[in-house]
């Protein structure tokens, strides 16, 4: 008995572990900002998750985003207008370049 309870208990938490719950609306804006960064897995979950979530962090916007850090090299000015969540949008080279 003792060995049965031990082996659903396991077999419960890797069943649990494995599967992705993406109810929050972060979780979608996260996997939509790697998708912009070129993650082609978290474009594969989008599709499948986040259909009925809005999604703030779109790759439009990422673009958009980096396009005003290009043009004004000013990371901070790109935050106050995004939100300090933007910068998930670039990557460390981008990051470090236009600091």
């Amino acid at each position: 008995m003792n060995k049965a309870f031990s082996l659903f208990v396991l077999l419960f938490f890797i069943i649990s572990c494995d599967q992705n719950d993406l109810s929050r609306q972060g979780d979608c804006d996260t996997l939509s900002m790697k998708c912009y960064r070129g993650f082609p897995r978290s474009c594969n979950e989008i599709k499948v998750r986040c259909q009925d979530k809005k999604i703030t962090f779109t790759k439009e916007k990422c673009q958009e985003a980096f396009n005003k850090l290009i043009l004004s090299n000013n990371l901070k000015l790109v935050k106050d207008l995004y939100s300090d969540r933007i910068i998930e949008c670039f990557n460390e080279r981008e990051i470090r370049k236009y600091k």
